[in-house]
């Protein structure tokens, strides 16, 4: 019961950070805060489990093999002390499909308690028109802006130029970009260069950011292993 009591309170601490007066972000962090080299940004939809509309979260989603193998594999080829960190525009709240608290824990049931790796996951419930006023809001957490990124790096001490993003749209890439990520990879896919409903471009447009085009995660680390060499 005790390792019960410690790996809740190590695992399952919810963190509120309020802007304004509104909830900016739900994330959940591990207490170890020294500097890590290098830290592993992912999206979810479209990266741990297959893209198949909002709010898939809410409807039983598995992280599939090729999300935990590459994962495994990026951490055993650039050192356990990355850090793995989730970054994901969800707005099934702001829709009032369900309440924040009920999204927070299918986050965390689909991920945290799935992936050991990972070490936090930073999402963003707002929209410029959610049905939920307390969630309405132009804000700076959600991609393509990178409010979420600056929050991970100043909770974690990253360095943020030697990390790496992987998404499956160009607001990924424009998110990850505009923090200062340097090694940016968006999985092919029909959508890919689809921005977000009702987002504001930030000052990097598409076409000025540099990145990689990969059909399958396991082609990151190599790419990344040329990159580095």
């Amino acid at each position: 019961w005790l390792k019960s009591i410690l790996d809740y309170y190590l695992f399952v601490v919810t963190v509120y950070r309020r802007k304004t007066a509104d909830l900016q972000i739900i994330s959940y962090l591990l207490p170890n805060k020294r500097r890590f080299r290098t830290c592993l940004f992912l999206d979810a939809d479209g990266v741990l489990w297959p893209e198949n509309g909002t709010g898939e979260v809410l409807r039983g989603v598995s992280i599939t093999q090729d999300a935990r193998n590459f994962v495994s594999k990026f951490i055993n080829t650039f050192g356990h002390q990355s850090r793995v960190i989730v970054i994901t525009n969800q707005t099934s709240a702001a829709r009032n499909e369900v309440t924040v608290e009920q999204l927070v824990t299918e986050l965390k049931r689909s991920i945290v308690t799935r992936l050991k790796e990972v070490t936090a996951i930073y999402s963003c419930f707002h929209h410029p028109h959610a049905d939920n006023p307390q969630l309405r809001m132009d804000c700076s957490c959600r991609k393509p802006h990178s409010g979420l990124f600056f929050d991970a790096q100043h909770d974690y001490k990253l360095h943020i130029p030697s990390s790496v993003m992987v998404g499956d749209r160009i607001t990924d890439m424009q998110a990850a970009a505009g923090a200062g990520v340097k090694h940016l990879f968006i999985i092919a896919n029909d959508k890919m260069f689809t921005l977000n409903e009702l987002s504001t471009t930030p000052d990097e447009t598409p076409s000025s950011i540099p990145f990689f085009v990969v059909n399958v995660l396991d082609e990151v680390v190599t790419k990344m292993q040329d990159v580095l060499n």
